[in-house]
């Protein structure tokens, strides 16, 4: 009598290797995937986040002050304002040794900085970061922001060209 054997054949077994190898590697590209569009949400929520506060805090303040003026002067672009108090307030942007090109503003002694090391700040292109009109009626802000990680942080997917997300806004002044 013939013996019955117990088992798997040797094709049976390389198909079901070829097989969970096959998903394996489907797995592992779908949870790649996954923390690389969780790290991308993350970035675009922090360039976002600060960009608003930054762009915000200058709107507030420059909308009710008087004569806007904007400066290159030693290679700090900026904005000096006087609000009804007489009291100065100075928007700039300017690069540090250890700290990324940022935004920060000032007020007396006081200087605060309006966006933190983990973004970066660039001009946009040609048109300076501050541009105030002749006439003392308003003042243009643009700037751009970009993850200091990296990760890219433009919210259109294949934004060729592009590095972070633009702030950009015209601020009529009601003084």
């Amino acid at each position: 009598m013939g013996k019955i054997l117990k088992g798997f054949t040797l094709v049976e077994v390389l198909v079901g290797v070829g097989l969970f190898s096959l998903l394996a590697v489907t797995m592992t590209t779908l949870v790649t995937a996954l923390l690389k569009s969780a790290r991308k949400a993350e970035a675009v929520t922090l360039v976002k986040g600060e960009g608003e506060y930054a762009l915000s805090a200058m709107v507030n303040m420059v909308r009710f002050s008087s004569l806007p003026v904007c400066s290159t002067a030693g290679g700090v672009k900026s904005l000096t304002v006087q609000k009804r108090d007489s009291i100065s307030y100075r928007y700039y942007a300017t690069p540090s040794p250890n700290y990324p090109q940022h935004l920060s503003s000032e007020s007396g002694t006081m200087v605060t900085p309006l966006t933190s090391n983990r973004v970066v700040m660039t001009e946009c292109g040609v048109i300076p970061i501050f541009t105030c009109a002749a006439d003392e009626s308003w003042v243009d802000i643009c700037f751009w922001l970009d993850s200091a990680v990296g990760i890219d942080s433009s919210e259109k997917a294949g934004a060729v060209g592009t590095a972070g997300m633009q702030f950009r806004t015209r601020v009529f002044l009601r003084n």
